[in-house]
C-alpha cells in the first residue's frame, strides 16, 4: 500500500447512505409535533430523507498543480447562503491566476496567492456558519427554556436588532461579502507613501470611486 502524502489536502469520505437509516413520516410527525403542540399533521410526503450537516474544510487549496475550489474544498451549513458566492469567489480568484500565468504575463509563484488569500476566508465562514447553526438549533429544540425563549424573547428582541443601522450593515456585510479583503496577501503590496484615505491595496474597490 502507498504511503499517503502528507502534504495532500485532506477530504473526508462522506457515506452515501444514512446510518440511521431512511425517515419515515412518523418519525418527521413526532418532530413536527411539539413545537406546534399536536395541531399540525404531516401526510403525503413526495419525497422524505435525513439531513446531514458538515462543516468541513481542506487543509490545503492546492497541492502542486491540483486546485481546489468552492464545494470541494470547503462544505458547510446553509446558514447565510454564503455557499454559492464563495464558490464564485474562489473561481474567480484562481481563475484570472491561472490564465495569467498561462499567457506568461505573470510567473507561476502567483499561484501561491490563492490559497492565502481564499483559504483564510473559508475557515471564517465555516465558524461563523457553525456558531450562527449551533444557535438556531437549539432555539428549535423541545426544551422549555428554548420555548420560553422562542415565544417570549425572540417577539420582544428581534425587532429591536433589526432596528438597528449597525446591526444590519454588520449583517449585510458578512451576508453578502463585499468586506472581503487580501491585504496580507503576498500578491499585494502597498505603495509608499501610504494614502491617508481610501481604500488600501488589497481592498474591494467600492462601487463609486470619488
Amino acid at each position: 500500500m502507498k504511503a499517503r502524502d502528507p502534504g495532500a489536502p485532506r477530504i473526508a469520505s462522506v457515506p452515501d447512505e444514512s446510518p440511521i437509516g431512511p425517515l419515515t413520516l412518523d418519525e418527521l410527525q413526532a418532530v413536527v409535533a411539539t413545537p406546534t403542540a399536536g395541531s399540525v399533521v404531516v401526510r403525503d410526503p413526495a419525497w422524505l430523507s435525513h439531513f446531514r450537516l458538515h462543516h468541513r474544510q481542506v487543509a490545503h487549496y492546492r497541492h502542486g498543480r491540483v486546485f481546489l475550489a468552492g464545494d470541494a474544498a470547503h462544505i458547510h451549513s446553509p446558514v447565510g447562503a454564503q455557499g454559492m458566492n464563495t464558490g464564485i469567489q474562489d473561481a474567480w480568484n484562481l481563475g484570472w491566476k491561472l490564465a495569467f500565468v498561462v499567457r506568461g504575463a505573470a510567473r507561476e509563484r502567483l499561484l501561491d496567492s490563492y490559497e492565502s488569500e481564499r483559504w483564510p476566508i473559508g475557515r471564517s465562514l465555516l465558524r461563523h456558519t457553525d456558531r450562527i447553526f449551533t444557535t438556531f438549533a437549539r432555539g428549535m429544540s423541545a426544551g422549555r427554556f428554548a420555548s420560553w425563549v422562542r415565544e417570549a424573547v425572540v417577539p420582544r428582541l428581534l425587532p429591536r436588532l433589526l432596528a438597528s443601522r449597525w446591526l444590519r450593515s454588520v449583517a449585510f456585510s458578512f451576508i453578502s461579502e463585499l468586506r472581503i479583503y487580501y491585504r496580507k496577501s503576498p500578491a499585494v503590496a502597498e505603495g509608499r507613501p501610504r494614502l491617508r484615505g481610501g481604500p488600501r491595496a488589497g481592498d474591494r474597490l467600492p462601487s463609486r470611486v470619488m
